[in-house]
């Protein structure tokens, strides 16, 4: 069974911090062509499958859930941020590398929730919402089993000079339509006290339902 802590929530507008389709699309596109995030060996780059079955993770997830069929998604309702739990971790050592990040959110109600589109992350106090890797959106809505866990990966840097260190970090969900705002953003605990460093070729994965395709996509962004 698993112990929840106690985490402090914030409403902020998705809309305010620019989250429109068009938006993210073309800072995608202008920051394409920035410089890999790292020279080590990485796990090939999974595709996206209409049917996955959950499973463990490469940082040690538990199983995952699984995909809706039809691409829709189940009518139980949407992950937020009052029926789950969300956690942040390094995807790989900090010492080693300490810009691939992953979060995992944990269903925490007793009915199945949809986690639509990617996360919206706001490290600090950024007023806008990092885009998501295009390649990186599944064939369909990833559907979270009461217990059961899903994930995004972060790419927070990628080693540019005006990056920033930032100590605190929220993460809202979407709505079924990307850019619709579901009300509640969750504060999450950063894995170190001396912040992370982020600049402003961050981007995100789109949520998954197994942490290897979370995580593969940082090696090849």
């Amino acid at each position: 069974m698993h112990t929840y802590r106690k985490t402090t929530r914030r409403t902020w507008r998705l809309g305010a911090l620019g989250m429109t389709v068009a938006a993210s699309l073309a800072t995608t596109a202008c920051q394409s062509g920035d410089g890999k995030a790292g020279e080590d060996a990485s796990p090939s780059k999974p595709t996206a499958s209409a049917t996955r079955t959950g499973g463990s993770g490469n940082t040690g997830g538990e199983t995952g859930g699984t995909s809706g069929g039809d691409g829709g998604g189940t009518e139980e309702g949407t992950c937020t941020g009052t029926n789950t739990h969300v956690t942040l971790e390094f995807a790989l050592p900090a010492h080693k590398d300490d810009a691939k990040l992953l979060l995992t959110v944990t269903n925490t109600s007793d009915k199945p929730c949809n986690l639509y589109g990617y996360p919206a992350v706001r490290f600090g106090q950024a007023q806008s919402v990092p885009p998501p890797y295009e390649d990186s959106k599944p064939q369909a809505v990833v559907v979270l089993d009461p217990g059961k866990e899903g994930y995004a990966g972060v790419l927070a840097n990628q080693g540019k000079e005006d990056a920033t260190t930032e100590k605190t970090l929220t993460v809202a969900f979407q709505g079924k339509n990307i850019g619709s705002d579901t009300g509640e953003a969750t504060s999450v605990k950063l894995p170190t006290t001396e912040g992370i460093v982020v600049d402003d070729t961050i981007h995100v994965t789109y949520w998954q339902d197994m942490s290897e395709n979370a995580v593969s996509p940082l090696f090849h962004p």
